[in-house]
């Protein structure tokens, strides 16, 4: 095993970057101890398609995981926006080919995004029902059935719709499940006051299912942990996901207030596995467990974060996230970067997860938001 997955990092680190040569952001000392927004990007003469690197990315982690382990699940969060061509790609397209050579072989606009769709088991999306863009409200219903309508092309597929919602008014969170059992989507709604996946519910899972959940579509249910901070220790955060019944656990790869990663440890012959009491339902049940992988943001206090680091330096840290100086933008197809993921691919396999949930896919927006096309 071991073995298997140094190959997969080794493959993860040779893949050809997608246009990796074409948007750099310029490193600068910084001796402040809090870290500062990066340079703003110049904008180059060809922009890239930051959304298909991402795809070209996410397709090279979802194959390479498969390789050490066939039944690995791959989901991904924030994915719809990716799976179809959009109007940005359409003009990039123009630019690159101003007198329109290529025009009739082109994929139009909306054209769904098959090969990313084939790489992966399903999408995750936030607020299709409700709590997007407000905690606690209906969400528009023109974007929904926009959203839907791509989501229903990867159900066509055999892929699942997952869908993670945040009200609390009981009327709406019961119409979000009802809406989400009609869309026939794994659903979860989080019904804290802050909805930040923060919390685990003392109450039975909607759709409680007493059987085995040995792949992803015998899941009924599910729950997302991805704020853990408020428990004392990762041990505590663990208890709390191990007195559960759901079918499905969506964890960080490190928990508590101190950020502890989950891991196996083996010593003397004697081994810790900090997921050993999370693979069985409280009824006694298997499950299945998943780890998020952030593949666009960085954020200080990870394990693979060093202290001399600052925004732009490394150069791959681009941007400072508005409102949050601990969290980054980052320029995802930096060589820097795709260590950092092949490493944490590597950590999640590891330590014996049945999946992984590419997270924190948004990034594409802020390069091509300083990238205007007009």
């Amino acid at each position: 095993m071991r073995i298997r997955l140094a190959l997969l990092a080794l493959a993860l680190l040779s893949a050809p970057l997608a246009a990796e040569a074409q948007v750099r952001a310029q490193g600068k000392e910084l001796t402040d101890k809090k870290p500062e927004p990066a340079p703003v990007l110049a904008t180059p003469k060809a922009p890239a398609n930051f959304r298909q690197i991402l795809r070209e990315m996410t397709i090279e982690m979802a194959n390479a995981a498969r390789k050490v382990n066939p039944r690995f699940i791959v989901l991904l969060r924030d994915g719809v926006a990716l799976l179809a061509k959009d109007k940005w790609e359409s003009d990039l397209d123009d630019l690159l080919d101003p007198k329109g050579l290529t025009a009739d072989s082109r994929p139009p606009v909306g054209t769904f995004q098959r090969p990313l769709a084939r790489a992966i088991d399903g999408v995750i999306e936030d607020g299709l029902f409700c709590g997007r863009p407000q905690f606690d409200q209906p969400s528009p219903e023109a974007e929904r059935n926009e959203r839907l309508a791509i989501a229903r092309q990867v159900q066509e597929m055999g892929k699942r719709l997952v869908t993670l919602d945040a009200c609390q008014e009981p009327r709406l969170v019961a119409q979000a499940y009802a809406q989400a059992e009609r869309a026939g989507a794994l659903a979860y709604v989080d019904s804290g006051s802050a909805a930040r996946l923060a919390g685990v519910p003392i109450d039975r899972p909607v759709f409680e299912n007493p059987n085995h959940v040995t792949v992803l579509k015998e899941a009924r249910n599910f729950i997302a942990l991805l704020d853990t901070k408020r428990y004392p220790a990762k041990k505590d955060a663990l208890l709390a996901l191990a007195a559960t019944n759901y079918d499905l656990l969506i964890v960080p790869v490190q928990m508590g207030p101190n950020q502890e990663p989950i891991e196996v440890v083996r010593i003397k012959g004697k081994e810790r596995d900090d997921l050993a009491a999370l693979r069985l339902k409280r009824l006694g049940t298997t499950r299945k467990l998943l780890a998020t992988l952030p593949m666009t943001m960085a954020e200080i206090g990870r394990y693979y974060w060093k202290p001399e680091w600052r925004g732009g330096d490394p150069a791959w840290l681009v941007a400072e996230e508005q409102g949050n100086p601990d969290r980054f933008v980052v320029a995802y197809w930096d060589p820097g970067w795709k260590e950092i993921l092949a490493k944490y691919l590597v950590d999640i396999m590891a330590a014996g997860f049945d999946g992984m949930v590419l997270d924190e896919m948004g990034a594409w927006r802020h390069f091509e938001a300083i990238n205007p096309l007009d």
